[in-house]
């Protein structure tokens, strides 16, 4: 399955891909064309937007705050992972960062590391560094 929302410019689109037994896909277009959503498209826009060289910010979010984020941002392209709240895109306005939640942090650490053996977090430690796996 696919549900993906991209702008290339002023428009935004929609992407859906279905999934399941032909009997289940045809089920699938029905519902989705009468919602409007009967226009072939493929997957260009992802490489597209990929070759561009500027670079690219990350943000992720409920699925169900997906469009209240992206009007914050206002990015001049993107492409937006409608089903888990990811949105890459350039330009627009920089994301509020917030604030680390220290206590719970604290508290987590004291339930699952009561001898103090392991350290402490640390809140400056970026999420989307290569220490956890991210390039």
């Amino acid at each position: 399955m696919v549900l993906e929302l991209y702008s290339d410019g002023p428009s935004c689109n929609i992407v859906i891909g279905l999934a399941g037994t032909p009997a289940e896909v045809a089920w699938q277009k029905d519902v989705a064309s009468g919602l409007g959503l009967n226009l072939p498209a493929s997957l260009n826009y992802e490489r597209q937007f990929w070759s561009l060289p500027a670079a690219v910010e990350r943000a992720s979010v409920l699925p169900s705050r997906l469009i209240a984020e992206l009007e914050a941002i206002q990015p001049e392209t993107f492409v937006a992972r409608a089903g888990n709240g990811i949105i890459y895109y350039r330009g627009g306005s920089a994301r509020k960062s917030t604030p680390s939640p220290e206590s719970l942090n604290r508290r987590v650490k004291e339930m699952f590391d009561p001898k103090g053996i392991l350290p402490t977090f640390d809140a400056t430690l970026r999420t989307d560094s290569p220490v956890f796996g991210i390039p």
